[in-house]
């Protein structure tokens, strides 16, 4: 596997990440969107968030004081708890952003080199365990991100959609957000909707770069573990040869490679 194909499993993965604010590659970059991304676009993306879910917050604490009804007040909590996961999550990776880079490139540097053409027994069954790992990890990012496109359709434009029906039936435009909020100003005004509810859109999308990115990292990094073991397998299971001494020398590299997996 070349480095060009190691980074193509990882591409949904590094784009969603670095729109989180976490860069996982040594790519080239613009040095001026480079900085940006490394030191402001996290706090960006993490204010840009968190004022909606003060704002959420702020609502709940308003409802229990008007005794709003209870099924109402818990409709909004999965959205509040969604986004602080998201938030815990990428706040892991970017406090240690070094390490990942790290662990990243150590996982690129040592991808089996595999001859797809060959016709020995053993090339075929580690080209199949490569194969199937790759199939494994893109059927993740398919359904993830299919899941996640149809969430953030729904609940995004679900809202607009209402108002605009509203106001074609009645004449009158009523202001609905994805998120219910309360601020220090008046949201529900026709003159605010349009900004507001453009933040909401960019917070949700926020929410699902954060959880998208890291959900599939930690998931790569379980196939491409799990497949550099099988792999391992293999290599001892092959390490016995017609002499001793070829022997000590399969299984010394068998044990070298062990060592490379668990460091």
């Amino acid at each position: 596997m070349s480095d060009k194909e190691f980074y193509e499993t990882l591409k949904l993965t590094r784009h969603a990440l670095v729109i989180s604010g976490i860069k996982i590659s040594n790519e080239k970059m613009n040095k001026a969107l480079k900085y940006f991304i490394n030191h402001y676009l996290f706090y960006c993306n993490f204010i840009a968030l968190h004022t909606v879910i003060i704002g959420e917050m702020y609502w709940v604490v308003a409802g229990i004081q008007n005794r709003l009804p209870f099924v109402e007040l818990s409709l909004i909590s999965p959205c509040i708890t969604i986004s602080i996961l998201g938030t815990v999550k990428t706040w892991f990776l970017y406090t240690n952003k070094g390490i990942l880079q790290n662990v990243v490139e150590r996982l690129k540097a040592i991808q089996p080199i595999v001859n797809k053409e060959s016709l020995e027994k053993t090339d075929a069954i580690k080209c199949k365990i490569v194969t199937d790992s790759m199939k494994l990890l893109k059927f993740v990012h398919v359904s993830l991100m299919t899941v996640y496109i149809f969430v953030f359709t729904t609940f995004c434009f679900s809202p607009a959609l209402l108002s605009s029906y509203n106001y074609l039936k009645t004449g009158e435009f009523a202001c609905v957000y994805p998120f219910q909020v309360k601020y220090f100003f008046e949201v529900y005004k026709s003159s605010l909707w349009f900004f507001v509810y453009v933040h909401q859109v960019w917070a949700t999308a926020i929410v699902i770069f954060n959880i998208y990115g890291c959900d599939t990292l930690f998931c790569a990094l379980c196939v491409y573990i799990k497949m550099h073991f099988r792999l391992l397998g293999l290599q001892f299971e092959e390490a016995v040869s017609v002499s001793v001494n070829e022997t000590r020398k399969n299984l010394g590299m068998a044990v070298e490679r062990h060592q490379e997996l668990i460091e």
